[in-house]
């Protein structure tokens, strides 16, 4: 905790005086703890703000607000001190901003806060927090340049500190740091670099170890990008530490001249994350794109309304990413959205004619706590006829317990911690490093909800040595149509003297009126294995040379999806080596797609009871076990 004498003023909006504030175009309320403003329709000029008169002070101090989430970023939050010509104004983002402010004399200066609104319409919220001055940092960003002074220009050569002010040991961990050209929020490397390490270890331009002062030195060098003093662009600085941002906007002015222009591929973005997540895109995609053009098929159909259109099988290879400065592509015509399935997608590239690849790049929506999370998987499959596929490459999402395993080219850990609606867009890679003229990309969800506005295919410049690799996996079918029923692994794996339960997904990709029709589950099981339980009509059919039974299972609608019981089998011999089961949907009277499945059995060992089992459980968080000196040595113990 801070002690309270350390700002000079504070205010913390969940419990503050709307007397000492004026009003302008809102109404304050509270909400979430905090203060949640919206501009009421047809505000002059567009604007809504509230402001006060601060205290006075002589000597340079800071600005600290704390920033909640809004609904748009069309809100275009600002924060300015002063008033008239002599104002120095800047945007505010989630979470903690900090300001420099210069040594103000013996007058009074305001505080204004600042949101546009939506003409006729009432505006995007708002959350305030807090906001607060202090002469020293307790916690947060800042930085410093070397032999200048607030105002001055930051130059080739010139060296700046970054640091991170914590209120408690981070433990062995670095702090990213990176930074943006404002107003338009591009990504200002350092030395080819995307980003910086801030530590607490005495290296790299951290002064002192064990302060608690996280830093690094930077040299803005050759490799920088050109920012002339015409741009009137200044620098943000930012860091994200156990889940909450910190920006500070540096008091210099820019004129850096260098040979290394602004990438003008790189569209308008409203946040930090958004910008971030945007130049990945622009990293990831350079290279000839061969989906650009196409037409996609689509299955199933997507279904949210916001969204879904008739130019769904265009959207995501018109070489465009959503309008919105935010992401949140639930809201934009031109991306595509399933909400309401199963949570599998599958997306169908014809390249017209046999290509080189390299890579496939998506981007997804995810990021939150709530419905809207990353896939549980990404598979990339090749084929030459559109009939045949190989699976190039899978991408699997890991659990936070296996981030430490996250490569990102087989498997992925991004966290996932926002609210509900603090989404992001992140671009997938899936190395594809194959030649093909289909392209069929399987997307399954974490939750019921997908979300993409763009996808591209690059061309391989190259051939690797393990080249069309894929061609060595086995071929698979890949049915696009009618009702499709079988096991998630592909396998029907069974354990002698055990009834494990089956589970079969349903995937119904009938037309909207052959899903009226009335639909059977067909299991064949080779003599030896039957089903237990309940009496289950069978009849028995000869299937290569060999006895079967087949079982019928009605598939029933439950809470307006297709299901089917869990069924437990049994085998009642010994089984050949070799043999499969086989399942399908019949509806209408019509078989469906027939799936092979493949016998795995097994057998598993009677365990003696144990005499006595001692259990010990205790509530610890990570960051305890980073402050506890000698922890893992000790942890066996």
């Amino acid at each position: 905790m801070l002690a309270a004498d350390a700002y000079f003023w504070r205010c913390e909006f969940s419990s503050f005086s709307e007397q000492d504030w004026q009003w302008q175009n809102c109404e304050p309320q509270l909400a979430e703890g905090a203060l949640r403003l919206s501009t009421l329709p047809e505000s002059r000029g567009n604007i809504s703000q509230f402001s006060l008169a601060l205290p006075a002070f002589k000597q340079a101090c800071y600005l600290q607000v704390l920033m909640g989430q809004n609904e748009d970023v069309d809100a275009e939050v600002t924060v300015l001190i002063g008033s008239g010509s002599s104002a120095y104004g800047a945007p505010l983002f989630p979470g903690w901003n900090t300001f420099l402010l210069p040594e103000g004399g013996s007058s009074e200066r305001s505080l204004t806060f600042r949101q546009k609104g939506k003409g006729k319409q009432v505006g995007p919220w708002v959350d305030y927090v807090e906001a607060r001055l202090t002469t020293s940092i307790q916690e947060g960003l800042y930085a410093e340049a070397e032999q200048k002074q607030p105002g001055e220009m930051l130059q080739l050569d010139d060296k700046l500190r970054f640091i991170f002010k914590a209120t408690s040991a981070l433990g062995e961990n670095e702090v990213d740091l990176d930074c943006y050209l404002l107003p338009n929020l591009v990504e200002f490397r350092w030395q080819d670099e995307p980003s910086l390490k801030l530590n607490d270890k005495g290296l790299r331009g951290d002064q002192q170890a064990g302060d608690l002062l996280y830093s690094a030195t930077a040299l803005i060098d050759s490799a920088a990008y050109n920012v002339p003093l015409s741009a009137k662009a200044s620098l943000l600085s930012a860091v994200k530490v156990h889940g909450t941002s910190y920006y500070y906007t540096l008091p210099y002015r820019l004129d850096i001249q260098t040979e290394h222009q602004i990438p003008q591929a790189l569209s308008e973005a409203g946040n930090i994350q958004t910008r971030k997540d945007r130049q990945l895109w622009y990293d990831y995609t350079q290279g000839e794109n061969l989906a650009l053009g196409k037409k996609l098929q689509l299955v199933p159909a997507p279904d949210y309304r916001l969204t879904k259109d008739e130019n769904d099988i265009y959207d995501l290879c018109d070489g465009k990413l959503t309008k919105r400065k935010d992401d949140k592509v639930w809201f934009d015509r031109q991306s595509v959205g399933w909400y309401s399935g199963n949570g599998v997608a599958y997306l169908k590239l014809d390249l017209g004619e046999s290509q080189k690849l390299d890579r496939l790049v998506i981007r997804c929506l995810g990021g939150t706590v709530g419905n809207f999370q990353f896939p549980r998987s990404f598979s990339a499959y090749v084929s030459q006829d559109g009939q045949n596929y190989h699976l190039a490459r899978n991408l699997l999402k890991l659990m936070p317990g296996e981030s430490d395993q996250s490569d990102f080219i087989n498997s992925y850990y991004i966290e996932e911690q926002a609210s509900q609606y603090a989404t992001r867009m992140y671009p997938f890679q899936l190395h594809i490093n194959a030649e093909a003229r289909y392209v069929l990309l399987k997307i399954e969800g974490t939750s019921g909800s997908i979300f993409s506005d763009e996808l591209a295919l690059l061309k391989a410049e190259k051939e690797t040595a393990d080249f069309n690799a894929a061609y060595a996996n086995p071929s698979e079918t890949i049915a696009l149509e009618g009702l499709l029923v079988h096991p998630r692994l592909g396998t029907l794996d069974i354990i002698y003297d055990v009834l494990a339960p089956q589970n079969f997904e349903i995937n119904d990709l009938r037309s909207e009126n052959e899903k009226t029709e009335k639909a059977v589950f067909l299991l064949d099981l080779p003599e030896g294995i039957v089903l237990a339980g309940d009496e289950c009509p069978w009849e028995p059919l000869q299937l290569e040379a060999k006895k079967y039974r087949r079982y019928s299972l009605d598939i029933t609608e439950r809470n307006n999806k297709l299901s089917l019981p869990t069924v437990f089998l049994k085998i009642e011999k010994e089984l050949s080596p070799g043999l499969s089961a086989y399942c399908m949907a019949r509806s209408a009277g019509k078989d469906q797609f027939r799936y092979t499945l493949p016998i795995q059995t097994a057998s598993l060992p009677q365990i003696p009871r144990f005499e006595r089992l001692q259990v010990s459980l205790s509530w610890m968080s990570e960051g305890a076990g980073m402050n506890w000196p000698d922890f893992l040595s000790h942890w066996p113990k």
